[in-house]
């Protein structure tokens, strides 16, 4: 993950306070950067090294600390509301102890009652926002599967190298554009772009579905191919599978969760948070009665943070490697083409070794039926 620029919601970003404000002379700042940016795995593409942070014993000094930093920047994407919520605390605690009339247990019982319909709907919504982040991932991915999948077809079916090279171009920056759709990017990656002709960039530029210019290409270059029957249907169920993939992953990009549903769901936090501190009573007044401040705080924070996640979640991509995914498949592709040629050689010089072998067993048979014939003559004579 790129670590260049602040991420308002996701991404390590750069360490730093606000508004471009770095931490240099802050007396903590080796602390919560090591602990907080460097200590946590990076999410984008799990690698050994983040499996071992996962489940290290790190974790439980993590899991309390959530709310800060990477990979969801939780407690400065809902400050606002969490701050608003905190101030109000404070105003009802100051209004209680001076007027002493606030403390109505009839509202403890309220917040008891609508606690569980609030529960459902934070449930829910993480729910459906989860089922997004998991389409999105399998989408994208059967994309690079699938292409890096018809090219061993292609290279297994078709003889024509001018056909394959075409075949390669394109499949390469499929995924590229399929990514492109997904961020809604204004150009094509420079890497994909540098593949196609400038008539067939050109042409894919005009497009309002790129990727609908790409699919199109496959269907001609197995047209153009003449394969046989079963070949050609085996290779258009799989262009359709791009197709179908595509537009998944265009499709998620292009519609959010109902409005209403994400309207309502915050709406209900929001409001439920606001009125909390009503509903924290206390038997007493003096100090005791700033207790629901911290009280407010810390469960208003977890509530927000549940609703801030899945919002990030309702857009999956910028949290999905998409872009290591795409060269991976570019790099698939190359590589099956190269081991396909040396399978080839392999399978050539294979054919000429047992050929050789049949020879000479042929040979040394013939040599023994004629020693066995010649024996038989004398014998006779």
């Amino acid at each position: 993950m790129e670590r260049n620029a602040f991420s308002r919601r996701i991404g390590h970003g750069t360490f730093q306070l606000c508004w471009g404000l770095t931490w240099p002379f802050w007396p903590f700042n080796l602390f919560f950067s090591s602990h907080f940016y460097d200590g946590r795995p990076d999410m984008l593409k799990s690698s050994a090294k983040e499996w071992d942070l996962l489940h290290s014993q790190r974790r439980y000094l993590q899991a309390p600390f959530c709310y800060l930093g990477p990979p969801s920047h939780i407690l400065w994407n809902i400050k606002w509301p969490w701050l608003s919520s905190v101030l109000i605390a404070i105003a009802i605690g100051i209004l209680s102890n001076t007027t002493r009339k606030l403390n109505i247990p009839l509202l403890l019982t309220s917040f008891h009652i609508t606690s569980f319909a609030m529960s459902l709907l934070l449930a829910f919504k993480l729910n459906r926002a989860y089922d997004r982040w998991k389409a999105a991932r399998r989408a994208f991915g059967r994309c690079g599967t699938r292409s890096t999948f018809l090219f061993t077809q292609a290279v297994a079916y078709i003889k024509d190298p001018k056909l394959l090279r075409a075949y390669r171009r394109f499949l390469s920056v499929y995924t590229f554009a399929v990514m492109q759709t997904a961020l809604a990017e204004p150009e094509l990656d420079p890497k994909a772009a540098a593949m196609l002709l400038p008539r067939e960039l050109a042409l894919y530029k005009k497009s309002s579905k790129g990727i609908q210019v790409i699919i199109t290409k496959l269907h001609l270059l197995s047209s153009a191919a003449q394969l046989s029957t079963a070949r050609m249907l085996a290779m258009e169920a799989t262009v359709a599978e791009l197709w179908l993939n595509a537009m998944i992953c265009a499709n998620i990009r292009s519609q959010a969760l109902p409005y209403g549903l994400s309207l309502i769901s915050l709406g209900f936090v929001q409001i439920w948070c606001t009125l909390l501190p009503l509903g924290l009573n206390s038997d007493t007044y003096g100090v005791q009665e700033f207790i629901r401040v911290p009280a407010t705080a810390l469960i208003t924070l977890v509530l927000l943070s549940v609703d801030e996640v899945a919002t990030q979640l309702e857009q999956p991509f910028p949290m999905l490697p998409l872009a290591f995914l795409a060269n991976s498949s570019m790099t698939d592709i190359a590589r099956v083409e190269q081991e396909a040629a040396e399978l080839r050689d392999y399978t050539a010089a294979e054919e000429a070794i047992i050929s050789a072998d049949k020879a000479a067993e042929i040979r040394d048979s013939i040599a023994t039926e004629g020693a066995i014939i010649s024996a038989a003559k004398s014998r006779i004579l």
